[in-house]
C-alpha cells in the first residue's frame, strides 16, 4: 500500500517503493544466483510495473526498498505485509540483497524497529523456504523462535517445497534490538572504511 513509513541507520536506509524502482526490482528478483530461492518474477517490466500498482491498493502491505545512504544506490527490497485484521500480527518476507550487499543486518533491524514502533505489532513471522539454510541460520542468531516446518508451503518452479517459520515478538524485541544494534553499526564502520578508500 502507499505508506510514508521509512527507516534511516548508520549506513542503510529503508524507503517505501515506487514504480520508478520496477527494473531494480527485475534486476533482483531475476538475478539467478538469488531466484533460487524465491517465486518466479517475469521480467517485463510493464508486468512489474502493475505489480507494484496492485500493491499500491493493498492494505496492511509496505514494502522497501534497502539503499546505501552513502552511495545512494539501491541494494535490496525488504517487506512486511498481510497485516492480521486486527493489527497484532505479519509476515515480513521480500528480503533480497543484491550480491555484495552488506545490508543484512541494519535492514532486518530498520524493519523490526518499524514493526513494534509505528506498526505496534505483537508478533512478525517469516517464512524461508527450509533449503535456504544460510537464511534460515541467519534469522536464528538474530534471536528468531523457530515457529516450526511447514511441508510444502511454497510451490517453486511447479512443485510443493517445504518452508521454515521464524518470529518475534514486542516482548523479546528489545533484547533482539541489543543482539543487532551494535553488529549494525559495526558493518556500518566498514561498509564507510571501504566506499572511503
Amino acid at each position: 500500500m502507499r505508506h510514508e513509513l521509512s527507516g534511516i541507520g548508520d549506513a542503510f536506509a529503508l524507503r517505501p517503493v515506487t514504480l520508478e524502482d520496477s527494473e531494480f526490482i527485475i534486476e533482483l528478483r531475476t538475478n539467478l544466483q538469488l531466484s533460487r530461492h524465491i517465486h518466479a518474477t517475469s521480467a517485463d517490466p510493464t508486468a512489474q510495473r502493475a505489480w507494484i500498482e496492485r500493491y499500491f491498493a493493498r492494505p496492511g502491505d509496505y514494502y522497501f526498498i534497502i539503499e546505501n545512504r552513502i552511495t545512494g544506490r539501491p541494494e535490496g527490497t525488504i517487506s512486511i505485509y498481510d497485516q492480521s485484521a486486527d493489527g497484532a500480527e505479519a509476515e515480513w518476507g521480500r528480503w533480497i540483497l543484491a550480491p555484495g550487499s552488506a545490508a543484512a543486518v541494519e535492514s532486518v533491524l530498520l524493519l523490526y524497529r518499524i514493526a513494534f514502533g509505528p506498526l505496534d505489532l505483537r508478533r512478525l513471522f517469516c517464512r524461508t523456504l527450509a533449503r535456504n539454510e544460510k537464511v534460515v541460520s541467519f534469522h536464528a542468531s538474530c534471536g528468531l523462535v523457530d515457529g516450526g516446518l511447514l511441508p510444502g508451503a511454497f510451490e517453486i518452479d511447479g512443485a510443493p517445497v517445504d518452508a521454515r517459520e521464524q518470529y518475534i515478538t514486542a516482548g523479546m524485541w528489545t533484547d533482539v534490538e541489543a543482539k543487532l544494534a551494535p553488529l549494525a553499526a559495526r558493518t556500518a564502520r566498514l561498509v564507510q572504511r571501504r566506499l572511503a578508500q
